[in-house]
């Protein structure tokens, strides 16, 4: 579906159920938009998205990931879906769930470690639902953390399994051994 439809879908719900400054700045902003008068759009949603409206919020989320308003942001978009979301839009929700699936505007953190290493994390149940496990442990800095491990000691890297081969490869600097 369009943003331009999801829009003015909004724009009608809001005219039967919405009241107040802030949902008449967002309809007033979703029939500029429609008309193509970005520029009255976005002062109409920026007004209503400072009034706490998370239509407005929404609707700057689908200017910024479309670029016609403004220069498409998707990150900046995910932003306001994310501000949206928080205070009860669905939709802001549905577009922030579809910029994490689809990975656009969505960066990893760099967890503050040097080189960067891009991240993913997963629960342990998640973990638990994979036929099969890899660690690769390499490197002086991991042969304390992994004789921890191997010793049985209650971490994280203890308790993810597989459920079905978890394999664990490592070198001879994070095993404690020399070459």
């Amino acid at each position: 579906m369009s943003g331009k439809r999801i829009v003015g879908m909004i724009g009608a719900l809001m005219a039967v159920l919405g009241s107040g400054q802030a949902l008449a700045n967002t309809r007033t902003g979703i029939s500029a938009y429609q008309r193509g008068d970005y520029a009255t759009a976005l002062r109409e949603w920026e007004q209503g998205a400072g009034a706490g409206d998370p239509q407005a919020l929404y609707n700057l989320g689908v200017a910024y990931a479309e670029g016609k308003a403004v220069p498409r942001d998707q990150a900046r978009a995910v932003t306001y879906y994310q501000q949206g979301a928080s205070k009860g839009s669905v939709l802001a929700a549905y577009n922030l769930g579809q910029a994490y699936r689809k990975g656009e505007g969505v960066g990893v953190d760099h967890a503050h470690v040097e080189p960067f290493v891009p991240r993913v994390t997963l629960t342990l149940p998640a973990l638990a639902s994979s036929r099969e496990m890899l660690f690769l442990v390499t490197g002086d800095a991991k042969r304390d953390i992994l004789s921890k491990i191997m010793a049985g000691a209650d971490l994280p890297g203890a308790r993810a399994h597989s459920n079905g081969v978890t394999t664990w490869l490592t070198d001879a600097a994070a095993a404690g051994r020399t070459a």
